[in-house]
């Protein structure tokens, strides 16, 4: 019987070949904080109407609970000639005629030189969605949540 190397450095070899073939693997994934939806998605659309129709509520709950945490889902135009959508937190709320300000909590695709925490301006009209999370657990807003749930499936 030939015995080609010793049993530990065989077990050792073999789980180093295991753990370079799991991170190849996982590079190969999709991004699963980057989820592309279709221009002119009939869902994303009525739920930038419906926050944008709520974001005088929003507002006002910043005000009123300001121990919860509020965020706001922006469209930014990108590089590549098309729009990213980015959650921003931190916010110093502005109006129709002042722009609001936050950082980016997700992490930009093809925004460049924007990474998380990165500091952005931008109008309100630009709000697609809003979000409030309660101490309780509990939230208010995410009506894009819908849309996005579907084109994950």
């Amino acid at each position: 019987m030939l015995n080609f190397m010793p049993q530990p450095i065989l077990v050792g070899l073999l789980i180093a070949v295991g753990a370079i073939g799991f991170v190849l693997w996982r590079s190969r994934q999709k991004d699963t904080n980057y989820i592309r939806l279709e221009e002119g998605d009939l869902l994303i659309a009525q739920a930038k109407i419906e926050a944008q129709a709520k974001l005088d509520r929003f507002v006002r709950l910043m005000s009123e609970n300001p121990d919860d945490n509020f965020s706001v889902k922006v469209a930014f135009p990108n590089s590549e000639d098309s729009t990213e959508h980015i959650w921003v937190e931190s916010l110093k709320p502005g109006s129709l005629e002042e722009e609001w300000s936050g950082v980016l909590c997700n992490k930009p695709v093809a925004l460049k030189g924007k990474k998380i925490g990165s500091p952005v301006v931008f109008p309100q009209s630009d709000i697609e969605d809003w979000m409030v999370m309660k101490e309780d657990g509990s939230y208010e807003g995410g009506f894009s949540i819908p849309a996005v749930m579907r084109n994950q499936a």
